[in-house]
């Protein structure tokens, strides 16, 4: 009797044999028996140990460039190599791995998603770990500051990632690598990239990160000079300062530059 799973071939048999029915202790392998002599003979039947194999799995469809001996791999605590069969002991034993950033592990196979997997005498298990490199993503956003008139919104202003037209405040999955972050100019105000990104836009994303580079548009100042000009074809004799100048009713100088607010 015992674990019916296990095919019998699977299973050693030994049998021990004494004269001496009384002392177990007695009991050894018989190989030469004697003639007219009763022995008393008992046999241990023994499964082989279990053995538990590991074996990882390397996705790399994001830009990741780790392979499979970029993890180790351990069962109960002790390295072991991927695909190498290890003899363990009848029981409940756990996978695992030292992770890398950058990737998704995923523990299957005859192993539970925790890792922990029980063998019993003479089973043989595979658990397999896939690791998968997280894509990362960029978000561009965009920022106006209107306080000199200008009347521009988010949507006037085309953003990019590379030659890709991008939607403000939306993550872009994109592959591990450089990038650079730009947008269409618009005609009166000045523009500025930071957060993650360089003043320039480039950014470099690595697997499984997620960035925001930050686009802000600031209306420029408008200025206005008054110029007078005096014709004097019909024996006039004003010149320019003889002129009171005004800009929206307040009194200006003539040649001097002001700051005013955009519009009419």
């Amino acid at each position: 009797s015992g674990d019916t799973s296990v095919p019998l071939d699977d299973v050693s048999a030994e049998i021990y044999c004494s004269s001496d029915v009384e002392n177990y202790d007695n009991y050894d392998r018989i190989s030469s028996p004697a003639n007219a002599t009763t022995y008393h003979c008992v046999a241990w039947n023994a499964l082989p140990a279990p053995t538990l194999t590991v074996v990882k799995n390397v996705v790399n469809n994001n830009g990741g460039t780790l392979g499979v001996g970029d993890f180790p791999l351990y069962i109960d605590g002790n390295l072991v190599t991927s695909w190498a069969t290890t003899t363990v002991t009848i029981g409940a034993h756990t996978v695992s791995e030292l992770t890398a950033p950058g990737y998704a592990g995923v523990i299957g196979g005859d192993c539970a998603p925790d890792g922990s997997v029980t063998l019993a005498g003479g089973q043989q298990k595979i658990c397999t770990i896939t690791n998968d490199d997280i894509q990362p993503t960029l978000k561009v956003t965009k920022t106006i500051l209107n306080d000199n008139g200008g009347l521009k919104e988010i949507i006037d202003f085309i953003l990019k990632i590379g030659s890709s037209v991008v939607t403000s405040g939306v993550a872009n999955p994109l592959n591990a690598g450089t990038y650079t972050v730009s947008e269409e100019a618009a005609a009166g105000y000045t523009g500025v990239i930071n957060t993650d990104c360089a003043a320039d836009g480039s950014i470099t994303l690595a697997i499984g990160e997620n960035k925001n580079c930050t686009i802000t548009n600031d209306d420029v100042t408008t200025t206005l000079t008054v110029i007078a000009n005096v014709t004097n074809n019909d024996s006039g004799t004003n010149v320019p300062a003889d002129f009171a100048l005004f800009i929206d009713g307040t009194s200006a100088t003539l040649g001097t530059r002001y700051t005013i607010t955009s519009g009419s």
